[in-house]
Formats: structure tokens, sequence, C-alpha cells
């Protein structure tokens, strides 16, 4: 499939750094030390993590349809250098956006063509297996229609641009993903233009597919 690349305007990156990092007034100075949970003493939206390891066990993985898109079902993950670990994924949202909320340049609206920009909105958490040192990036997720079609429309993003939406703030990563790490993100998708019904975790860098992969119907 060809895939189109967007670029997001090196000012919007930047923004997104300074969001990511807090910089900005005193009020959010004085936010980032009040913190609690994961980011309790942290700064920059980075959660402190753990470097604990887990001994692997992927016969606590879920498999197939789960029952609602808000249920937890933990997943087998390869990191970049090979290794695996099993996080428990717990998907909050899908929703779609205005394309003209994105910040893109005109060449990259008209590479968007019909695909819709959704994000989807969801967290990890490290069960065992193999420490990598962040969350996984990459969207590992396939979104489906009702007849069971992959809605990848082949548009991919590059570089970021600072998300408004209230159902993408609160993001945090882990300095390091152990016992006891977590992490919340935003990632966006460019989908066809149908219906989603179904949303599948797809590791394209597992060593073998996954028989029977957990799925999470759309409520």
């Amino acid at each position: 499939m060809k895939r189109s690349i967007l670029a997001v305007p090196s000012a919007l990156v930047l923004a997104a750094a300074l969001a990511a990092c807090g910089g900005g007034s005193d009020t959010e100075s004085e936010a980032e030390e009040t913190r609690t949970g994961p980011l309790a003493g942290s700064e920059f939206g980075a959660a402190e993590g753990s470097d604990v390891e887990v001994p692997l066990d992927t016969s606590v993985a879920a498999s197939g349809l789960q029952e609602s898109m808000s249920t937890p079902a933990a997943v087998v993950t390869t990191d970049r250098e090979g290794g695996q670990f099993v996080q428990e994924i717990e998907v909050e949202d899908l929703f779609e956006v205005e394309v003209d909320s994105l910040g893109y340049d005109a060449d990259s609206v008209e590479n968007i063509g019909d695909a819709v920009p959704h994000y989807i909105v969801y967290s990890g958490r490290y069960l065992n297996g193999a420490v990598t040192q962040s969350q996984p990036s990459e969207i590992l997720f396939d979104v489906l229609d009702a007849e069971g079609t992959d809605l990848d429309s082949g548009v991919i993003s590059f570089g970021g641009a600072e998300i408004e939406d209230e159902r993408c703030q609160d993001l945090f990563t882990a300095m390091s993903f152990g016992e006891g790490a977590e992490y919340r993100t935003c990632q966006l998708l460019f989908l066809d233009p149908r219906e989603p019904a179904t949303i599948v975790w797809n590791d394209q860098r597992a060593p073998e597919p996954v028989a029977d992969p957990v799925s999470w119907p759309i409520d």
C-alpha cells in the first residue's frame, strides 16, 4: 500500500514540545509540583517508571474479542530490540476530529484526501517481560469496519502538533517501562471514511502472528 506522509509545521512541533514539557506559566509549574499518582514528583510529563523486570509470562495475555472497548486486556508487545513484554492496555476513546484542527499545510491536507483523522486514547501498564526505556510509540492498532475490513487509509503523520481536545490531556510517558510502570497516550490515525466498529491489537514486530488477536468493540 502506498503511504502518504504528512509534515507538521515546525512551529506546531515546538508548541507541542513546550506543552509536553509543562513550560509556560507559574500555574502550570505549581500544578506539576502537586501532581499525584504516576506523575507525583516528576517533571515534563514523564513518570519515573521502573527498571525492575518480571519474568516473561505470555500465558496471562488475553485473546479474541473483549467485552467492551474499555475492557482492560493484557497483550504481548515486541520492542525495537526484539525483546517481548506483556502490558495491560485500556482503550479509553476513539474519536473523529476535523482536518482543519490539525494545523497541516495545504500540501498535507491534499495528501489526506478523503481519509478521516481520529485520535485513539489509551493507557498501558507493564505486567512482565523485557524492560524497555519507554512505552511503545508506534500505533499498534488496526481499526476495522463492521465487515471486518481494515480502515487504514495509508496516510501517516510525521512530526506532532499540540492536541487541544480535552480528551487528549493529562498524557504521560514512563522513563523506563518495568514493574509498576504505566503511561497514557493519544495517537493520531487516518482512517478510510467508513464507520469504525472494532479496534484490533496488531504488533507488527511480533516474531509470529497471533492466531486470535485481542480486539475491542467500539461502543
